[in-house]
């Protein structure tokens, strides 16, 4: 698997620089939408962004419900949550971007929307998101 694409670093860049600068960002919400872009770009395999299509983002986010998380229990719904707005959030931008308007549709960024269960969840404490799918 390759460790990086130089066109999604690059994009990486800019957006952090319209994180910080156009949206005024903290560094900590920098961080996690970093790190929610990298989960997914681990997903693809490293693919190019404007290689993006919708299966991928059902892909990723079936994997993500299921990806274990600190202790081998499956990852908590404000985690999932959270990994999908920014994704959500990243896409949206990425489809205003010169040269990915035609590539990125802005609909495609909705795949990424969390369920209204798990945002639910995600509100309460002490729930992972796959215990309360059981009940």
């Amino acid at each position: 698997m390759p460790k990086y694409c130089a066109e999604n670093e690059r994009v990486k860049r800019n957006y952090v620089f319209w994180l910080e600068a156009a949206n005024g960002k903290q560094n900590a919400t920098i961080d996690a939408a970093l790190k929610a872009i990298d989960r997914f770009e681990t997903s693809t395999n490293r693919k190019p962004f404007r290689k993006f299509h919708i299966e991928q983002a059902r892909t990723f986010r079936a994997q993500l419900i299921e990806e274990p998380g600190a202790g081998g229990k499956p990852l908590s719904a404000a985690t999932v949550t959270s990994t999908l707005k920014h994704l959500r959030n990243f896409f949206l931008w990425l489809s205003r971007e010169p040269g990915f308007r035609s590539a990125i549709n802005a609909n495609d960024a909705n795949y990424f929307t969390p369920s209204e269960q798990d945002v639910r969840v995600a509100r309460t404490t002490g729930e992972s998101c796959c215990d309360a799918r059981r009940h």
